[in-house]
């Protein structure tokens, strides 16, 4: 099953997709992908209204059970407001026989004994920074989960791309 809706909020557009796929020959066992974006192109039809998206997260939200969930997400700055914690393009004029003349992204991963928190790639393409993230997230089912995990996911991103001026 897979529900998207779109709305406008605040004069910002917002798009959530649902999908919920059996993982099992138990009714319990389910897969949800809950995908959340603030899209700028046209807005296309919509396959569901908030309401029906939200009456479904809230029935799948009546467990307390505590939930893992795979991230992912990827913004986008300017070069010209944003600076990030390792100085992009790194010029290779100094080093001498290499395969390359620019080093215009990173990829960093963060630890906890054997687990991965996170891994954020930094790259810097036509004067924007691009940043892809993957890191895990717990809670329970919640109307707020979107909201959460997407604060999650800049506040892991803003320790690599943060704003040097107040331009837009």
């Amino acid at each position: 099953m897979r529900l998207r809706c779109e709305y406008v909020a605040g004069d910002v557009r917002h798009a959530l997709t649902l999908r919920i796929s059996s993982l099992g020959p138990k009714e319990s066992d389910l897969g949800l992908s809950l995908v959340y974006s603030q899209p700028t192109e046209n807005p296309i039809q919509s396959e569901s209204s908030v309401s029906e998206v939200e009456r479904i997260v809230q029935s799948l939200a009546q467990s307390t059970q505590q939930l893992r969930f795979d991230c992912g997400a990827r913004f986008v700055q300017n070069r010209e407001a944003y600076t990030s914690l390792i100085p992009l393009p790194l010029r290779s004029d100094e080093w001498k026989d290499l395969p390359f003349d620019d080093i215009v992204g990173f990829r960093f991963r963060k630890r906890d004994g054997d687990r991965t928190v996170y891994n954020v790639i930094v790259e810097l393409i036509s004067n924007e920074y691009h940043e892809s993230l993957s890191y895990n997230w717990e809670s329970h089912l919640s109307l707020e989960l979107p909201s959460a995990v997407l604060n999650a996911g800049k506040d892991i991103v803003g320790r690599f791309v943060f704003r040097t001026s107040a331009k837009p």
